[in-house]
């Protein structure tokens, strides 16, 4: 099925701006897309997730939004099961090099 930013419904203000259709089309799209999805600002701190990335951690919206990139209850672990280092983290290698991760 195929959908338009015009048929997404209105999202609510955030302070005085009100989103464009491509925003609210993306936003749409987001929160219903089964991937989970994360976003940090530059100093590492959780600023978004999307239901799913909440479901699978098992967190609501407010303690997503109370981590940084470096919180140690993360636990993410290799798929060997080998703990993650806070500077192995994806997130911390992208704001630290600037670089994207594979």
């Amino acid at each position: 099925m195929a959908t338009t930013a015009p048929d997404v419904p209105d999202q609510p203000a955030v302070g005085a701006a009100r989103f464009s259709p491509d925003e609210q089309f993306a936003r749409f799209a987001i929160e219903r897309m089964p991937a989970a999805l994360t976003m940090y600002d530059s100093e590492g701190q959780l600023v978004y997730s999307n239901p799913t990335a909440r479901r699978v951690l098992g967190l609501d919206e407010d303690e997503m939004e109370s981590r940084t990139s470096n919180d140690a209850r993360w636990r993410t672990i290799h798929e060997d099961g080998s703990a993650f280092g806070p500077e192995d983290y994806p997130v911390n290698r992208t704001l630290k090099t600037g670089e994207s991760c594979p």
